[in-house]
């Protein structure tokens, strides 16, 4: 399969936006309460999987910035499957954008095992809040990426 330049493109733009606005909130965008509105790009994996390994490399791209070091790299990389990868089976776009929302916050158990194992803090507090704020960014997310979607095709494999 031949690899198309706007697609590289495309998914190195989003890679870098992914980064740069988790990057631009400093130590907001790690630890135990984290506001991320980058993850609202979580959400062009259901209008395309063809986005998820742009979002899995930002993703990896922002926490080289972390300060729990390499471990968040790899539970980062981890999330952002887990968080965009299930959307793939779900049906219907509205479908996919809840999937993406409930995988979100489930995936957040993963991050407060981290916080956890590398601060100590309490797994249930941690993942209560992690949830909140990843729900309330990927339902963001599913509201403004519909927006652009309706007037900007998004769709790589076109």
């Amino acid at each position: 399969m031949r690899i198309k330049a706007s697609y590289t493109a495309k998914s190195g733009v989003v890679a870098a936006a992914y980064a740069c606005a988790c990057w631009a909130l400093g130590s907001l965008a790690f630890g135990p309460v984290q506001i991320r509105p980058a993850e609202a790009l979580l959400q062009l994996a259901a209008i395309d999987p063809l986005w998820i390994p742009a979002l899995v490399l930002g993703n990896a791209i922002a926490n080289i910035g972390s300060p729990l070091g390499p471990i968040d790299i790899a539970v980062g990389i981890i999330t952002a499957i887990t968080c965009t990868a299930p959307s793939v089976f779900a049906k219907g776009r509205k479908g996919k954008y809840i999937c993406i929302i409930a995988a979100s916050a489930l995936s957040m158990s993963i991050v407060a095992w981290e916080l956890g194992l590398v601060m100590a803090l309490p797994f249930w507090q941690t993942w209560a809040g992690l949830a909140l704020s990843q729900s309330i960014t990927t339902s963001c997310g599913a509201f403004v990426v519909d927006l652009i979607s309706r007037r900007i095709n998004l769709d790589l494999g076109a």
